[in-house]
């Protein structure tokens, strides 16, 4: 699995990834950091020599199913659930095995199959059986 980069600067995120090129192998011992060096395509010269910016590492396990908003899994016992809409528009509770967060985002590894639809709103609210309506 190769790790992409994505940077941000002023709440934006820039449209290249990045790719890992150098990583040094001495860490500073005042401040416990590793200089690294990534690569960015710039052909439109967004980037600019002295910009700052945040760098957020991306990564998707290849075991990973699905992402889904964090907002739509409810916790019960250390145990993680999802409501996932049925025929005729009802729900049932899933449960699920939540893999690293992304975001707002999580990572689902097991428990979900692509193109399930889920509710994302309103899951306090729902019990089994619950109809919904779809927007």
């Amino acid at each position: 699995m190769i790790p992409l980069f994505v940077l941000s600067f002023g709440g934006e995120n820039y449209n290249q990834y990045g790719k890992l090129e150098l990583i040094d192998r001495a860490v500073d011992p005042q401040t416990g950091t590793i200089r690294v060096r990534l690569r960015f395509p710039n052909a439109e010269n967004r980037l600019r020599p002295g910009m700052t910016a945040v760098v957020k590492v991306l990564s998707s396990p290849k075991d990973a199913v699905v992402r889904i908003p964090y907002k739509a899994v409810t916790e019960q016992l250390g145990e993680y659930f999802v409501y996932v809409v049925q025929d005729s528009n009802k729900v049932s509770q899933r449960h699920i095995i939540p893999g690293r967060q992304l975001g707002a985002e999580v990572i689902v590894k097991e428990g979900l199959q692509a193109g399930e639809k889920i509710v994302v709103q309103g899951v306090q609210n729902l019990r089994e059986g619950s109809v919904v309506s779809i927007n």
